[in-house]
């Protein structure tokens, strides 16, 4: 092969490259994935070394209900809140870009089979407790955390739960006295329609 057409070779190679580069910059600015939620419901939990426990039980109506239990005040707080925000940036397979401010900033190699994503947690409902010092929020507030979703296991923050293993009935318990406690607007009809698929 001449030079010229080497020459030639590697500068169309480089165009498509940058061509490729560009397309996909052009796609993650403009095009925002929503965040969609879990088929089945889903329970992860974590305990720390402070003595307390931490429950995260994800609805397929971007619902989650938090609880967290502390072994050494013996304080019990439970919300009901709405999850939603969007997908991160996935570029190609296991490379990912978390939100950032410079671009250049945020790229992670996620684990095999995780989605990272952005997403907020406003609080619809709080369990009648009497928490002194509430950590979960309260009714209104809204946070926004980076999350990274995976069949096993969900990472929030730098905190990680492990997934657990619940029945459907443990689900509705957990949720329905939340659920009449919130505003009208703010309810749905998930538990309604999954008790009358679950089996008499």
């Amino acid at each position: 092969m001449s030079q010229a057409r080497l020459a030639g070779f590697f500068r169309g190679a480089g165009c498509l490259v940058l061509a490729v580069l560009l397309g996909k910059l052009a796609w993650h600015t403009m095009v925002y994935p929503v965040w969609v939620p879990p088929k089945e419901p889903r329970c992860y939990a974590l305990a720390t070394e402070g003595g307390s426990f931490v429950e995260v039980f994800l609805y397929p109506d971007r619902r989650a209900v938090i609880r967290s239990f502390s072994e050494t005040t013996w304080d019990t707080e439970t919300v009901l809140a709405h999850v939603g925000g969007k997908v991160e940036e996935q570029w190609w397979g296991r490379l990912w870009r978390r939100e950032s401010f410079f671009w250049i900033t945020g790229w992670t190699w996620a684990e095999e089979g995780a989605q990272l994503a952005r997403l907020n947690t406003e609080v619809l409902a709080r369990a009648e407790d009497e928490v002194q010092d509430p950590g979960l929020g309260q009714v209104g507030e809204v946070r926004t955390h980076p999350w990274t979703i995976h069949e096993g296991w969900l990472r929030i923050d730098q905190l990680l739960f492990v997934r657990m293993d619940w029945d459907l009935s443990e689900f509705l318990e957990v949720r329905e006295p939340l659920e009449a406690l919130a505003a009208p607007r703010s309810r749905t009809d998930w538990c309604s329609r999954a008790r009358s698929k679950s089996p008499r």
